[in-house]
């Protein structure tokens, strides 16, 4: 039963391929070692994650047509995790009742991501692939970089609209917490995170509130080229 997330991975490495890498500047001897530790690294993740890898020779036709069917015939399988298992990997096994003779390719590692933690991976997958959502209507404005131990800081203003936040009821006043997920990457490639949790409070009987909660943030990165992404999770409670 072959899992859908890495059906199959084809390395080329007949003659054909072989004769097309040679080099006077690159040994033969290289050239195998550097197809074996490939070859080696496609094989644990595949076995990590279910998949299988395919060693490309004369019979590449067959290799693909596995890939297809593999695509085409899968079982997908779910289970709740407990509570208290988020961020936690959990080591898994599947196996067909009654039929030894058949193999089960699948995960045999899952992980329950928190939501804290999901959010931290969409502001982080943002600075690769730009999501144009922003349902709270978020606005934020970079300043002048500076110069700080090696490193470059930018400034940024964060502005979240009050109207997006849910103010709950405490004593004779009225809160809302909401926590700010942000990361940074330079054009060298290197990237940062962080979150910082906020509390916006107001007497329940005052009148009118501030249009926006105004958040001063740092980024830091090596260049002061940079693209910064940040999300906001609005909570009901935390602990400071």
């Amino acid at each position: 039963m072959p899992q859908p997330e890495a059906a199959g991975t084809v390395v080329n490495d007949d003659a054909g391929g072989r004769g097309a890498m040679s080099s006077p500047l690159m040994p033969q001897s290289y050239i195998q070692a550097t197809i074996s530790g490939t070859v080696e690294s496609f094989n644990t993740l595949a076995d990590a994650t279910g998949g299988k890898v395919f060693r490309g020779d004369t019979k590449i036709d067959d290799a693909f047509r596995q890939v297809a069917d593999d695509l085409q015939s899968y079982y997908s399988l779910g289970y709740h995790a407990p509570d208290g298992a988020a961020d936690k990997a959990r080591r898994i096994e599947v196996r067909v009742k009654g039929r030894r003779d058949l193999q089960v390719r699948t995960r045999r590692d899952v992980m329950r991501r928190s939501v804290t933690k999901e959010m931290d991976s969409r502001v982080v997958a943002t600075l690769l692939f730009p999501n144009e959502k922003n349902e709270l209507g978020i606005a934020a404005a970079a300043g002048e970089p500076i110069r700080e131990k090696g490193m470059v800081v930018v400034p940024v203003k964060v502005l979240v609209p009050i109207a997006a936040l849910t103010f709950l009821p405490e004593g004779d006043r009225v809160r809302a917490r909401f926590t700010v997920h942000y990361a940074a990457s330079s054009e060298h490639g290197d990237f940062g995170t962080n979150l910082q949790k906020v509390l916006a409070a107001f007497q329940a009987d005052q009148l009118e509130y501030p249009r926006y909660r105004t958040l001063p943030l740092r980024t830091r990165a090596s260049s002061a080229s940079m693209v910064s992404s940040i999300g906001v999770k609005r909570s009901s409670r935390w602990t400071m």
